[in-house]
């Protein structure tokens, strides 16, 4: 799974000075990333607000809800490399959700700070599958681990 899953957490307000035209819009940014969707303009700053989806210069997407600039509620979060999370977001961090890797594995369950915390599931694409305790991205507390046969 990504070290840090939610590492695409962009908190910085839009300065004003992209194409902006009523409460939704298109800005494109020097870096190639750009940000379609709806906004409030507070003083000289645009601010992400509403549905949107912000798509980062390495390549990944971020598609769903935005409150105060930030990732939050329901969103997709789509990797250069395949992977994916889809679920509930929280002050441009994943709170709960699934989130699939390149390689296949699924992780269904609850985040904090972006890594799997709390209780969760994962599902090995070779097999095999861990559902219990979470810390920090890592298997603790109670569970149960299966093999692949």
């Amino acid at each position: 799974m990504h070290d840090d899953a939610s590492r695409h957490d962009d908190k910085s307000a839009i300065k004003a000075g992209g194409q902006v035209s009523g409460i939704s819009g298109t800005v494109d940014f020097p870096d190639t990333s750009s940000y379609t969707g709806e906004f409030i303009r507070k003083e000289n700053i645009i601010i992400r607000e509403g549905n949107g989806v912000y798509k980062f210069a390495d390549g990944c997407t971020y598609s769903g809800q935005w409150h105060l600039d930030r990732q939050h509620g329901e969103g997709n979060l789509s990797y250069a490399d395949g992977g994916s999370f889809f679920g509930r977001w929280s002050e441009g961090l994943m709170r709960h959700g699934t989130l699939r890797n390149a390689g296949g594995d699924v992780y269904i369950g609850e985040f904090e700070r972006g890594k799997m915390n709390g209780v969760g599931a994962i599902q090995y694409a070779r097999g095999g599958s861990y559902h219990g305790e979470w810390h920090s991205g890592r298997k603790e507390g109670r569970g149960e681990q299966t093999h692949r046969n």
